[in-house]
């Protein structure tokens, strides 16, 4: 008898301990949910709406709303079948020239078809593409349950402008490729706006999408010095980390705040659960950390963010943790996978200005420079990740640049290029960071 009076009394106790330890939690996150707001950095979805309003305009948005709606009509759909990277059921041979323009081309017909009957929509395309300011897309947030179709119909259209662009250089029509690639480029910032991590990498893939014209077209040397000087132009843009980092953690907290405030809401359940204060403040804690991380050196940058992920995760597997940090361990990013990804980007952009140097270097006097050093300062300094710059080498009067895609395993340009032979599963992703010129 003594001893179930004891144990009753003892979770008498604990729920009265844990219910105070809750109370605190959520009062010690009300209050640092209104120093947030202070700082302006939003804590609601309707003050990330309102951010993305300052941030974007809507100067053209009947112009994205036709474009929008006739990507999404079946009409168009329809068109794109039989078409790669439109159509799903048609595979890509990754061991051949996946942007072939040869006069062997199988899909010229199809693409032919699709950009004459939809003109007007690439047209629009480039239009809008070029407007100063992001677009306002009419997104309502909704922490995790937002939907982002705008987001994905945009990397339709710069499917389209792709495939316009490789149709292009196939007609050996260099204005409309030259075109088409700096408008691919643009567009990317139309969904880079949008707050969410996810769109950052849709943006990612994108501009992804026009280095990979872009390469093809220095590979066969079909654009003037005059467009591949406009296409670094707004490859500039893209060179640096910059604030891009900080930008788009702040955003990603800000999006999923709300959930700890009303988890019930979020979690698919009837029950009324009470707010996740000490998960949000484990949360708001880990992702202002990260968002601090500097990244002027990439080094010190990628290393850091690997060393707190390590953290975080020892933290996580703790009894504590899995009690307290449940959200927080739901909705924190793979932060080392998308610095990669940021990282990769940028310094991919920064070997495809080291190969425009080149190219133009090659017009203007008869001959490939014989190192990068010859190059103009602004270019020369251009470096990847690591302690080596990118490689570069002159065999058969065809100049190599080659880089190499960041991760655990390669931190640094190899001696000489990755192999690009894509039968080879080691060598998939490869051709990205190989630029050859003839």
């Amino acid at each position: 008898m003594v001893v179930f009076l004891l144990m009753a009394v003892g979770r008498f106790v604990f729920r009265i301990g844990y219910t105070l330890r809750e109370n605190q939690g959520r009062q010690a996150m009300f209050e640092k949910l209104q120093e947030l707001q202070a700082q302006g950095i939003a804590i609601d979805s309707s003050m990330v709406s309102q951010q993305y309003v300052e941030r974007t305009s809507d100067g053209n948005i009947d112009g994205w709303s036709e474009l929008l709606a006739s990507i999404e009509a079946s009409e168009f759909l329809d068109s794109t079948k039989g078409i790669p990277r439109f159509d799903p059921t048609i595979e890509i041979d990754e061991s051949g020239d996946t942007f072939d323009t040869s006069e062997n081309w199988l899909f010229a017909e199809a693409t032919t078809r699709l950009t004459t009957e939809f003109h007007h929509l690439v047209e629009l395309s480039r239009h809008l593409a070029g407007d100063t300011n992001p677009t306002y897309f009419p997104i309502l947030f909704q922490a995790n349950e937002t939907l982002l179709p705008e987001v994905q119909s945009t990397r339709t259209i710069a499917r389209l402008l792709q495939a316009d662009c490789q149709l292009a250089m196939y007609e050996k029509d260099a204005e409309r490729a030259a075109d088409d690639i700096v408008a691919m480029f643009e567009l990317s910032k139309h969904v880079d706006a949008v707050p969410f991590v996810v769109s950052r990498l849709v943006g990612i893939a994108m501009r992804r999408m026009s280095l990979e014209a872009l390469q093809h077209a220095i590979e066969i040397d079909s654009l003037r010095d005059e467009q591949l000087l406009n296409i670094d132009q707004a490859i500039a843009s893209h060179c640096d980390i910059g604030d891009r980092w900080r930008r788009m953690i702040l955003d990603e907290m800000s999006v999923h705040l709300p959930i700890f405030v009303t988890p019930h809401l979020y979690m698919d359940t009837d029950m009324t659960m009470p707010p996740r204060g000490h998960d949000a403040l484990y949360f708001i804690d880990v992702m202002l950390s990260v968002a601090e991380i500097r990244t002027s050196d990439w080094v010190r940058f990628y290393d850091t963010i690997t060393a707190l992920e390590s953290k975080f995760e020892q933290e996580m597997d703790s009894t504590l943790g899995m009690v307290d940090h449940i959200l927080a361990g739901l909705l924190m990013p793979s932060f080392s996978a998308v610095a990669v990804a940021i990282v990769n980007d940028v310094q991919l952009h920064r070997q495809a200005r080291m190969a425009i140097a080149v190219r133009i270097y090659q017009h203007q006097r008869g001959e490939f420079p014989d190192s990068l050093n010859s190059l103009p300062e602004s270019t020369r300094t251009l470096v990847p990740f690591g302690d080596k710059p990118f490689g570069y080498s002159i065999e058969n009067s065809r100049a190599t640049i080659w880089g190499f895609q960041l991760s655990r395993e390669v931190r640094r340009t190899p001696t000489s290029p990755p192999g690009i032979d894509m039968t080879k599963p080691e060598s998939l992703g490869n051709g990205k960071v190989v630029w050859e010129m003839k």
